[in-house]
């Protein structure tokens, strides 16, 4: 994908507007209700937002929520207190 950016980078304005199918103007109506059909609007997703009562998960380790060894999820620490 790189190399396509590279070679829109080098290229002419006309020979770039050519491959894009646009022009000078910009697309026409026709074309950008065609392409807004097709690739649907240009926007960018929002990310999903963590909830306060999610940021503790952030300190766990997959194991640690996911222990279905039934052993004892802090492992040899408790043996130390």
């Amino acid at each position: 994908m790189d190399n396509a950016k590279d070679d829109l980078k080098s290229m002419p304005m006309a020979e770039v507007e050519k491959k894009l199918g646009s022009s000078e103007d910009g697309l026409s109506q026709a074309e950008a209700e065609k392409r807004l059909a097709q690739y649907g609007p240009n926007e960018i997703a929002e990310k999903k937002k963590q909830s306060v009562s999610e940021i503790p998960l952030l300190f766990l380790g997959p194991d640690t929520l996911d222990d279905r060894s039934g052993s004892d999820p802090l492992g040899s620490c408790t043996a130390l207190a």
